[in-house]
């Protein structure tokens, strides 16, 4: 006799490229920070595939931080996180409300897909604080023929903003009306 053997093949689902996601987005930081770290995952690792990744102005300009763009890549089943940074100008003096960039993902390659959440924003927060207001000087003193005293006030430890302040009536001492 001859014998008979069954061989059973097994096709095994196509191999799954990955979907590329932001990781603790959306991002803030504040003038005077060290660079933002942007950091993308990949999930699923069959073949190598690639994202670009780039930043444009939302209501921060050119002056506000440095703009970013690039490729990042993994390789065939690798999986997990790659970063990118990103600069923020301290602009020191002007005064100003947060701003955005925006963070956008494309061109993903080997049938990889971009996931939720893009594109996701980096806001700039002004790291200016508004100051003290306070009399230049303890005292002030004229003389009786005198009609007027100059009192100055000064800013200082800060800028952000404007500020004022309101005079009372003069009271104490020891002039009489």
């Amino acid at each position: 006799g001859t014998d008979t053997t069954t061989v059973t093949i097994t096709v095994d689902a196509a191999p799954v490229p990955g979907t590329f996601t932001f990781v603790g987005a959306p991002y803030t930081g504040s003038e005077g920070d060290a660079p933002i770290t942007v950091t993308v995952n990949r999930t699923g690792g069959a073949g190598a595939v690639s994202v670009n990744y780039a930043t444009t102005n939302g209501t921060a300009g050119a002056g506000d931080y440095t703009s970013a763009s690039g490729t990042l890549n993994w390789a065939d089943l690798e999986t997990g996180n790659k970063t990118f940074t990103i600069s923020i100008t301290d602009d020191g003096t002007v005064s100003e409300p947060d701003e955005t960039v925006n963070i956008t993902l494309s061109g993903a390659t080997g049938g990889a897909s971009i996931g939720a959440g893009n594109p996701t924003t980096l806001t700039i927060q002004d790291n200016d604080v508004p100051g003290v207001l306070d009399f230049t000087s303890a005292t002030y003193s004229v003389d009786e023929t005198g009609i007027t005293a100059n009192i100055t006030v000064a800013r200082s430890a800060g800028i952000a903003g404007p500020a004022s302040v309101t005079c009372g009536d003069v009271a104490g001492g020891s002039a009489v009306a």
